[in-house]
């Protein structure tokens, strides 16, 4: 069995690495939570920190069944649908980006590329060593 790595070479490939792996794992627990809680699969006229603490309040509740019910059919039937996906969704609807906050998230985005590219190459000569 041939086993394939992937190594990035620069800074952009590892963030973009992370990047999608952390998308993936957001994108399936938002799938698993609007399976469960039928209200977030539907849009809401109510006020945006209201959504946030509803989202916030309903992941505590799915994380207390979890651990009271112990192993949790749910969670293990629930695969990621594909209409769950925020590709379906137009991001931009109704949304402006000033130029200067995206310069602030390019300015951070590649801060953080950077700062992962530095731990990445010292953690790989440490391993080579």
């Amino acid at each position: 069995m041939i086993t394939f790595i992937f190594r990035p070479v620069n800074k952009e490939e590892l963030f973009n690495l992370r990047h999608s792996g952390l998308r993936n794992h957001i994108e399936r627990s938002f799938g698993i939570l609007k399976r469960r809680f039928q209200i977030l699969r539907f849009g809401s006229e109510y006020a945006f920190a209201t959504q946030v603490s509803l989202v916030r309040a309903l992941c505590g509740l799915h994380n207390f069944i979890r651990v009271t019910d112990g192993e949790d059919d749910f969670y293990n039937l629930c695969d990621f649908e594909p209409e769950d996906s925020p590709q379906n969704y137009d991001v931009e609807h109704g949304a402006q980006v000033i130029p200067r906050e995206r310069e602030i998230a390019v300015r951070m985005r590649d801060e953080i590329a950077n700062q992962m590219w530095i731990d990445y190459k010292k953690k790989m000569n440490i391993i080579q060593k």
